[in-house]
């Protein structure tokens, strides 16, 4: 991780979002083993071995202290953000219920399923028959739902 602004510390939220990113793409993913980030400062890290030591291709020495991360889960997520042309939005239109409004949705429902309820008391009932029943409730259901889909 590179900190864009010198003078301002970088934040241990993100020194242990960065450590736990690092921690699940390496081996100890596949390993399933759980282990801890650590973090050093740029001076600290060289490509050149001391005096009389070798370095493989590819390798880094580390000098100083390695500051440790708390371990973290191997619990990794992934999603996905797009934004509509202004020309498209009117096609997703309704697609998807804002929260603040959910409350007038359940409102709508209730007063079409009063206005079911209202229709089938005109209606003629036959004898033996129950407000209370079930078939009453599945019919006056099926109605909004049928309803609801025209």
């Amino acid at each position: 991780m590179k900190n864009i602004d010198p003078s301002k510390p970088v934040s241990p939220v993100t020194l242990h979002e960065v450590g736990h990113a690092a921690v699940c793409h390496s081996a100890a993913w596949n390993a399933k083993v759980l282990t801890s980030a650590w973090w050093v400062h740029a001076n600290q890290v060289s490509k050149t071995a001391p005096s009389g030591e070798y370095l493989s291709t590819g390798s880094f020495m580390i000098r100083g202290k390695k500051n440790y991360l708390p371990p973290s889960q191997l619990v990794l997520g992934f999603g996905f953000l797009f934004k509509l042309d202004d020309a498209c939005v009117a096609r997703h239109a309704g697609e998807r219920k804002i929260k603040g409004l959910v409350n007038d949705v359940e409102e709508k429902e209730q007063s079409e399923l009063g206005e079911i309820k209202e229709e089938n008391e005109n209606e003629p009932q036959l004898e033996g028959e129950n407000d209370d029943d079930s078939e009453d409730r599945f019919v006056i259901l099926l109605k909004l739902i049928l309803k609801t889909a025209q």
